[in-house]
């Protein structure tokens, strides 16, 4: 059980460390004007 834990917490640190990568970037991104971010769509 002690297994299954350890993977479950490595799969959401990875899970949440990508999501908080993307979300500096898009953030970063955040300085272009509205139009680029609906074209990007």
């Amino acid at each position: 059980m002690t297994a299954f834990w350890i993977a479950g917490a490595a799969i959401n640190l990875i899970f949440f460390g990508a999501l908080a990568w993307w979300a500096v970037r898009n953030w970063r991104r955040g300085t272009r004007p509205p139009d680029d971010r609906h074209d990007a769509r």
